[in-house]
């Protein structure tokens, strides 16, 4: 994994450890979606970094990378989709919090960075 990638899942993480204690006080469901959409993003970027490396190494053809983005695609959704399937348990709000942390770290990473 890229050392920059790296830099940004403990924040990720401590972030996302944050939100869940302040959502536990409101409701589970929300607590447990944000854990379930901060790994799926965390997971997401993995791949996304692997994928595009080695499809521009590769010279992958169109269909490789078609096939790519529709499996990451699908990863992307699967919060949703346990939220709408298992309400009982998963909450849409927390799952859509979930997917935006890693890419409010990376931004803030980037301000930061800029700013020096």
């Amino acid at each position: 994994m890229n050392v920059e990638l790296k830099k940004t899942i403990k924040p990720t993480l401590i972030l996302c450890a944050i939100a869940m204690i302040i959502s536990a006080f409101i409701d589970y469901r929300v607590s447990l979606s944000i854990l379930v959409g901060t790994l799926v993003s965390i997971l997401h970027l993995n791949r996304l970094e692997k994928n595009i490396t080695r499809g521009l190494e590769d010279r992958q053809k169109i269909g490789g990378w078609i096939f790519m983005f529709i499996t990451d695609f699908i990863l992307l959704a699967l919060p949703f989709i346990l939220a709408i399937v298992f309400p009982q348990f998963f909450e849409l709000i927390g799952a859509a919090i979930g997917l935006l942390l890693n890419k409010f770290v990376i931004y803030g990473m980037n301000l930061r960075r800029k700013g020096s």
